[in-house]
């Protein structure tokens, strides 16, 4: 379990524009505004607000409020939609009850209004759609299932196809991986799934999820989604089998593994 006292240091820019600079107090490391902070389950945060303006410092009442994807309020990240600072300096502590799931934050401080929103990432984060490469971006990896039949290739980069091994596909952190369905026959009514099966022994389900166990695979008329490596908490060795099926498990492939690596 790790604590963050979030030290926010803003800077008016003109009437409701600041530079922000985020600080974790405790250890001195600076927080990135532009990507997810990363947290996990148990760990506790709390926020203090530093606003300077007009060459004068202040520390003013404020709240942190928490929001889903959606946009709408959240209470299921800290077990709360907000905490406070009433008297200014810094908020009570608040636990991250969440597993996989990002939020955004606000922080609102009087006389000054909103300071600035950005994002905190439990898990990795990973949403059931994935990342979409850009730019032509290659995955690593890319498993294919020939649809409707039982069997599954690979191919590594930009290579040509190649039975998927036996006794598993190595990949090691930073990997990525796409999921695709090269259709035979009459196109999927339903969607398809990598799947993977549940193991008590791993502290993630998939080296790409901490508890997301469907992975959308694609069809030709769709986009492709790309899956990062991101399981640092299950040790090197471990093996995550996984089968492609239909999404009312009609229809369902051989099962797979992938080795998780250094």
């Amino acid at each position: 379990m790790s604590e963050f006292l979030i030290q926010v240091s803003a800077l008016a820019q003109g009437s409701k524009n600041f530079k922000v600079t985020l600080k974790n107090y405790l250890n001195g490391q600076t927080i990135p505004i532009d990507t997810p902070m990363e947290v996990q389950p148990g760990d506790q945060i709390a926020w203090n607000l530093m606003v300077i303006a007009g060459g004068r410092v202040y520390q003013p009442a404020f709240q942190v409020d928490f929001f889903g994807a959606n946009g709408a309020p959240d209470s299921s990240f800290f077990g709360k939609a907000a905490v406070t600072a009433p008297g200014g300096q810094t908020t009570p502590f608040a636990h991250v009850l969440a597993l996989q799931e990002v939020i955004k934050y606000s922080i609102f401080a009087d006389g000054f209004g909103k300071i600035l929103d950005p994002k905190i990432q439990t898990g990795d984060g990973t949403s059931k759609y994935g990342q979409v490469p850009l730019g032509g971006l290659m995955p690593t990896y890319t498993v294919i299932w020939n649809y409707p039949g039982a069997n599954m290739t690979y191919q590594a980069g930009h290579g040509s196809p190649q039975h998927f091994p036996a006794d598993g596909l190595n990949v090691n952190l930073t990997d990525t991986v796409s999921f695709v369905a090269s259709v035979t026959g009459d196109p999927p009514s339903q969607a398809l799934d990598a799947v993977f099966a549940f193991d008590p022994a791993h502290f993630w389900i998939s080296p790409f999820t901490q508890s997301q166990q469907d992975l959308p695979m694609s069809v030709s008329s769709n986009p492709t989604s790309m899956f990062e490596v991101v399981d640092r908490i299950d040790r090197p060795g471990a093996v995550f089998s996984f089968n492609a099926e239909t999404e009312d498990g009609s229809i369902r492939s051989t099962s797979y593994h992938f080795i998780l690596r250094d």
